[in-house]
């Protein structure tokens, strides 16, 4: 007979917006793609580092990133943004139902269902893909009851000159980072609250 494998670990209550993966060795939380959740093996681990490649031809690798966030605005976990271009905490896309008189695509969700390119590699189970998606092109703003659940930190380049920081603008980055990191969210902190962080092109020359 085979009897379920039952974890030695007393329950623990996890943080908002995770869950941990089939062998629980893992602690998980989406990426606000759920196809793209599945073909990672379920979602992103805590503490984790994923590159996206940026193509100077589409604004997919910035959808991505946003929704990364808003999928952390809706599980209270704090942010963290650097960017260039623009801010990235504008207009966060919400978050929809699709209704069985939906049969179209966002176009840019269907650009992230096929700019993976790996069709070929592996199957995803639709059964697993949520029916919630985000809309990219909505007009609709945030619920404000949502955003001030939570904390906004923002690294911009206008802050770097201002500091008048001897340091390059990658290594006032990384400091900066680190001491919010370990001021705020270390592992020795009584509540425990995820932050995630977003730093939109990473390869500038300015790094």
């Amino acid at each position: 007979t085979f009897k379920k494998k039952v974890s030695s670990t007393p329950n623990v209550r996890l943080p908002s917006g995770t869950r941990l993966n089939s062998n629980g060795t893992l602690l998980l939380t989406s990426t606000g793609i759920s196809s793209f959740d599945t073909f990672i093996g379920g979602g992103l681990p805590i503490g984790s580092l994923l590159l996206v490649y940026e193509d100077k031809n589409s604004n997919l690798s910035d959808s991505i990133l946003r929704c990364y966030l808003s999928e952390g605005v809706y599980n209270k976990h704090d942010l963290c943004v650097t960017s260039f271009r623009t801010d990235l905490t504008e207009n966060l896309p919400t978050k929809e139902e699709n209704t069985a008189s939906e049969n179209r695509v966002d176009e840019e969700n269907e650009k992230m269902k096929i700019a993976w390119r790996y069709e070929n590699l592996s199957t995803i189970d639709s059964s697993t893909i949520s029916n919630i998606h985000y809309d990219l092109q909505s007009t609709k703003s945030l619920p404000n009851e949502l955003i001030q659940q939570i904390n906004i930190h923002k690294l911009t380049w206008d802050d770097y000159i201002q500091s008048k920081s001897t340091l390059s603008y990658r290594n006032y980055l990384l400091k900066t980072l680190q001491k919010l990191i370990t001021t705020n969210y270390s592992s020795q902190q009584t509540e425990k609250r995820i932050l995630r962080i977003a730093i939109q092109s990473l390869s500038l020359s300015l790094f």
